[in-house]
């Protein structure tokens, strides 16, 4: 091999390693975004889960797994959400009161914001709006019975 050809092939090689690490770099954020959805979609069914729950009961059971074992899934659903994880594999939280609940993943860190969640749904706030805060996937995702205040994923 010589000189030039050598050259053209480390050339290759530093482009080639450059545009993997730019495709890399671009596919972290949409896995994260994805992972937002994920769990914003599973909120929400556990969230009709605890709403039927209350139709039949009267009000909120105390741990949503109450509310799986009551609710329509299948075998497969059933398992999945008994295990009350997130898309990052983060317990949710979970607080029921006879009055309404909420329901909390605390996004990729596991590490709750330090919100009031019992004033954000009292408050009833769309924390939607701010789609700077969605960009980040350490963000707390909110649902309660009132409405989801933060999803990311609309």
């Amino acid at each position: 091999m010589n000189k030039q050809s050598a050259r053209w092939s480390l050339l290759l090689v530093v482009v080639l390693v450059a545009l993997a690490w730019l495709a890399y770099g671009c596919a972290i954020p949409a896995r994260e975004r994805g992972r937002q959805i994920k769990t914003c979609a599973n909120m929400q069914t556990l969230g009709q889960l605890l709403d039927d729950y209350r139709e039949k009961r009267g009000g909120y059971p105390k741990t949503f797994a109450e509310a799986i074992y009551a609710g329509r899934l299948n075998a497969e659903e059933n398992a999945f959400f008994r295990r009350g994880v997130d898309a990052w594999n983060h317990p949710l939280y979970y607080e029921g009161r006879k009055e309404g609940y909420v329901l909390v993943s605390f996004g990729r860190d596991g590490i709750p914001d330090g919100l009031n969640y019992w004033n954000v749904r009292e408050s009833g706030a769309d924390l939607n709006a701010d789609l700077q805060a969605c960009k980040d996937s350490r963000i707390d995702l909110i649902k309660s019975d009132k409405l989801f205040h933060r999803c990311c994923a609309k």
